[in-house]
């Protein structure tokens, strides 16, 4: 239910959404905020069972701004592993391998967000697995420094130097670069063809304003043996010798 008002009522989807999409954002939100709210109810007991029973201001500014700040890195590598991550490797595979093997059409392929996600986190899965099963390797030794500390204290700097931007970064090129390589030789085709038209309709008021007189031709062998034949007939028309 949670789930179905999300995308119903903050997401505005429109289309018929499958069930399991529903569960799966319904359950992660509920766990955010059931954890949230543990964790402020631990403090306030904290704060309670204190000898003196009076609160530190001080301090519960400190703990909330260390809250803010733990939330912020949570959601930044939890949104970004994710939500971004999987739904930009599904869509590179797609584009890459799925849709070059399917049958050629003229239809515009449709990207559906929902199952490029859901396929990019089972592609995520597959990777860490195997990231796992092979010998000690950056990867693997980057993942277990990120999460030693706890939840508390994320390495979210190698997270970010190791996995988003080189990952992140080289699908959205993948993804971008070729329709902006397209979108730029299509400009500059147009541009030409532009500057062609131009530069013709210009010759053509060039000629039909300030030309003058007639152009001349080369007389081909054929008419000059007929012109030759015609003055030898015609002796008063023949051109008088100088």
């Amino acid at each position: 239910l949670t789930g179905r008002f999300i995308f119903q009522t903050i997401l505005y989807y429109e289309r018929p959404v499958h069930d399991l999409y529903t569960f799966t954002v319904g359950l992660y939100v509920m766990w955010s905020l059931g954890a949230t709210l543990e964790w402020l109810i631990r403090k306030c007991q904290a704060i309670a069972e204190k000898q003196d029973r009076y609160a530190d201001w001080a301090d519960i500014k400190r703990k909330i701004g260390q809250g803010i700040i733990i939330f912020a890195k949570i959601a930044y590598l939890s949104i970004t592993f994710g939500i971004v991550i999987p739904f930009l490797l599904s869509l590179v595979i797609e584009l890459y391998i799925i849709l070059p093997w399917k049958k050629p059409t003229t239809d515009v392929p449709i990207i559906s967000f929902l199952q490029d996600w859901a396929l990019g986190v089972v592609y995520m899965k597959i990777a860490y697995r195997i990231i796992f099963m092979l010998p000690d390797n950056v990867y693997s030794r980057a993942i277990n420094e990120i999460t030693v500390h706890g939840v508390r204290r994320l390495n979210v700097k190698l997270a970010t130097t190791v996995f988003i931007i080189p990952i992140g970064g080289s699908a959205l090129l993948a993804v971008i670069f070729p329709a902006l390589t397209a979108w730029g030789i299509i400009h500059l085709s147009v541009q030409k063809q532009t500057a062609q038209l131009i530069e013709n309709w210009m010759q053509t008021v060039r000629d039909e304003e300030y030309l003058i007189g007639r152009r001349l031709h080369n007389i081909e062998p054929n008419e000059q043996v007929g012109n030759d034949s015609n003055a030898r007939n015609n002796p008063n028309n023949a051109p008088m010798a100088a």
